[in-house]
């Protein structure tokens, strides 16, 4: 054969696959023919396609000697000068091959992955969003921009691009899931669900999948879907600490202390060593009053981990219980500054030592403490502008469907054969823990554990886009009717309804959904669950909460009274607007007058006197939260007072003045 032909033969070997023979061809044919082009750049492919990166860099060095002004020559070059790991050597052949030919989109987007790879993530991001834009149908080049955006944290622009992605390839899971990661992290979590139950018809054993949709269930209060989740996962991966710590914590949000020990010792005889498990059993122990255990749990691990800030609040809440508050303080004052402010256990330990300070009367200290613990709670100063933003958003929104003629009385829409629930509503801390107690001991009412169903349904209404809840009473009754299934579709996944028993809805901050709630439910009755202002708005400010769009507000005092005052301004308006059925139970009247308190809200809810209802309340005896306490704090919250007031004497407190 001639040259030609031996050159056609190989590119036939090429073109069907046969690399090593085509590249045994060309290689004898560079010997007689060594410096043409065309024999050194099929060869350099040959080579590139069998991962001989360094062979094809030589061969592709030669071809742009020979072509110095070939763009393909120099880009080429720069693919096999990366892919042998020779990256800056690469990114200068791209940039050189990107002078000659600037409006290449294949090299932009080769001269991304090259940035990438160097860990340069604007320049990436740059190039790849020109390959975008001179090719516009490069997915490749679309989803490594998203990557990109991710990596920056511009979340945002992450989800835009990658929702790109997926409507152009809607069974990408790797972009799915990196979509919903997006939204997740701005905390979008109605939007992240929808798209995660989109990865989830694509696959059903993904383990990422799988417990990424385990946290998102467990963020927006969905614990027994969590658990569900968490349990699929763990039937891959049965030894996983991280996953049986988070199955644990989904467990005790639902009330089930005995399952999550359970699973907290599973940890521990996985690593027996680690503090944070011991920490975790003790700390459940001590909440289920079980001390002698809890001791006996953490008292080895403290010999062997004697610093640690996890153990030492341990020990300190057992002292505390054991009414030693002195020496529970000197434990905790007595930890290395610089472990404990680098320990995640740090802003618990100085909420526990704001009571402690509390208890010894030095409401100074106190107040100090709980200020560093809020602090630490709102560290992630994006994620608290985000929850305030959403927040004021919603309330804004909320405000503007009542001011049109369509806000009233929703009598037209006809009840499922379901059943309606009663809503136990009020603003945290206002003693909705005990009556749910109360209401639980009844045989004929059924409380489940503040589940999140009617979230379910403001999510969905969320994530439809359509400025809910502006448009509250616009939503059409055959959507009242969808959304009413929802509801209890959530509350099925959450607890066995038994039948015969009033079911009772305990989340407090539903209140700010009463109107929601009424067009659901427009029988529905509401219990009303009030303390003194003053006395629920210390308590948010000193309570270690999970932060969320309300939460968010309890980081600072003034905050809290503020969110006060704007949802019990609300709930007024609804109750008015709406002619809600409303009973209203006080704190301090269900502590000091129980049977009379206990015997009329059981008359409101149209259930038989039972003594059991009593039980809770001879156990707790107002201890947990004392009526009066602000005024241990009486100088902290004079400031207040004046937009208290309004609210201390509407809701019959003395006579207003505090």
């Amino acid at each position: 054969m001639d040259v030609e032909q031996q050159f056609q033969a190989a590119a036939q070997m090429y073109q069907s696959g046969d690399f090593p023979g085509a590249e045994a061809g060309l290689t004898a044919l560079a010997l007689t023919l060594p410096n043409n082009p065309n024999v050194l750049h099929l060869l350099s492919l040959t080579q590139l396609r069998q991962d001989k990166a360094d062979a094809a860099a030589d061969n592709l060095k030669k071809l742009t000697d020979l072509a110095p002004g070939s763009a393909e020559a120099h880009d080429l070059l720069g693919c096999a000068l990366r892919q042998s790991g020779r990256v800056n050597a690469a990114i200068r052949q791209f940039r050189k091959a990107l002078d000659i030919a600037p409006n290449a989109a294949n090299i932009h987007y080769n001269l991304g992955n090259a940035y990438r790879d160097d860990r340069q993530i604007p320049l990436a991001a740059k190039h790849y969003k020109q390959a975008v834009d001179l090719d516009p149908d490069n997915l490749n080049a679309l989803f490594n921009l998203g990557q990109c955006h991710y990596n920056l944290s511009q979340l945002s622009q992450a989800a835009e691009v990658m929702q790109r992605v997926v409507d152009r390839a809607p069974n990408d899971l790797e972009a799915r899931v990196l979509l919903a990661r997006a939204h997740y992290f701005r905390k979008r979590y109605p939007q992240t669900r929808k798209i995660l139950e989109g990865a989830l018809m694509l696959t059903q054993d993904d383990p990422e999948v799988l417990g990424f949709y385990a946290d998102l269930m467990a963020q927006m209060g969905d614990f027994q879907t969590a658990v569900d989740y968490y349990d699929r996962l763990l039937s891959k991966q049965p030894d996983a600490p991280e996953t049986l710590r988070l199955k644990a914590a989904a467990l005790l949000a639902l009330g089930d202390a005995d399952g999550a020990l359970d699973h907290y010792g599973k940890v521990a005889d996985l690593d027996p060593d680690s503090p944070v498990s011991q920490a975790d059993m003790g700390h459940l122990l001590e909440i289920m009053g079980r001390t002698d255990e809890a001791w006996a749990v953490i008292s080895p691990a403290l010999v062997r981990h004697p610093g640690d800030p996890a153990l030492n609040l341990v020990a300190a809440c057992l002292e505390q219980r054991a009414g030693d508050p002195g020496k529970a303080l000197a434990r905790l004052n007595g930890l290395d500054p610089a472990t404990r402010d680098a320990s995640p256990a740090l802003g618990n330990i100085r909420f526990e030592m704001g009571m402690l300070y509390e208890r010894m009367n030095r409401p100074g200290d106190a107040v100090k403490n709980f200020e560093l613990g809020n602090a630490f709670l709102a560290r992630d100063a994006q994620a608290v502008a985000m929850f305030r933003s959403r927040s004021a958003e919603y309330l804004e929104r909320l405000k503007r469907a009542y001011d049109g003629p369509a806000a009233q009385p929703a009598g037209n829409i006809v009840p499922g054969d379901d059943g309606t629930p009663v809503f136990l509503v009020g603003f945290p801390r206002s003693g909705e823990a005990l009556l749910e107690q109360v209401m639980d001991a009844h045989p004929e009412i059924q409380v489940p554990k503040e589940q999140a169903a009617l979230s379910v349904v403001r999510s969905h209404l969320v994530a439809r886009g359509d400025n809910f809840p502006a448009n509250l009473f616009d939503i059409s009754d055959t959507d009242i009717t969808a959304l009413r299934e929802i509801y209890f579709q959530a509350v099925d996944r959450t607890v066995t309804r038994a039948p015969d028993t009033l079911l009772i809805d305990t989340l407090p901050l539903n209140i700010l959904d009463a109107g929601l709630i009424h067009r659901l439910f427009p029988d529905a009755k509401f219990i009303l669950a009030q303390r003194h202002p003053c006395d629920v708005c210390l308590d948010c400010f000193t309570h270690p909460f999970a932060m969320n769009d309300g939460t968010v507000h309890f980081t600072r005092l003034d905050d809290a009274v503020g969110f006060y005052e704007q949802v019990m301004a609300m709930w007024q308006t609804q109750r008015e607007t709406l002619a809600l059925n409303v009973h209203e139970v006080r704190h301090e009247d269900l502590i000091s007058w129980q049977q009379e308190t206990a015997r009329k809200l059981l008359e409101f809810l149209g259930v038989s006197w039972h003594d059991e209802v009593l039980a809770p309340l001879a156990a707790e005896g107002g201890e947990s939260m004392p009526a009066g306490r602000w005024r241990t704090f009486e100088i902290h919250m004079a400031p207040y007072l004046p937009r208290l007031r309004p609210f201390i004497k509407g809701f019959g407190y003395a006579d207003g003045g505090a």
